[in-house]
């Protein structure tokens, strides 16, 4: 799969995008919409090539709860508050990457299936 991408199960909804930060790294962000509360959501993203640093390896959800908006009778109205992981994915050198990304709840289950991409490091 490239990014970005969106992925749907019955539980929950995940966006992912990334973005270059510099040559030698890009930002990798996962954004999680929820249909009802989950407890104990984690989200992992294990590189193949030892060549490709992950931090932070994992981000971890207490409670993750659907989105919800308090009704504003006037400006600034209220957005909803999606959840989000941030890693940035740092490379020695340019190239393809691969990737695993696995979205898991307390008792170590898939929310979604594994999600297997390239991410491209641009190198100096």
């Amino acid at each position: 799969m490239s990014l970005p991408l969106a992925e749907q199960s019955a539980q929950l909804g995940l966006r992912v995008k990334s973005r270059e930060l510099t040559d030698r790294s890009v930002n990798l962000v996962v954004e999680l919409m929820v249909r009802a509360p989950i407890t104990g959501v984690s989200i992992t993203v294990d590189a193949e090539d030892p060549g490709l640093d992950v931090a932070p390896r994992r981000c971890d959800f207490r409670v993750l709860a659907p989105p919800i908006v308090a009704h504003a009778m006037h400006p600034p109205y209220p957005l909803p508050a999606i959840p989000l992981c941030s890693l940035v994915l740092s490379a020695v050198a340019g190239g393809r990457y691969p990737v695993t990304l696995r979205v898991r709840d307390a008792s170590g289950r898939d929310l979604v299936a594994p999600i297997h991409t390239v991410i491209d490091i641009k190198g100096s």
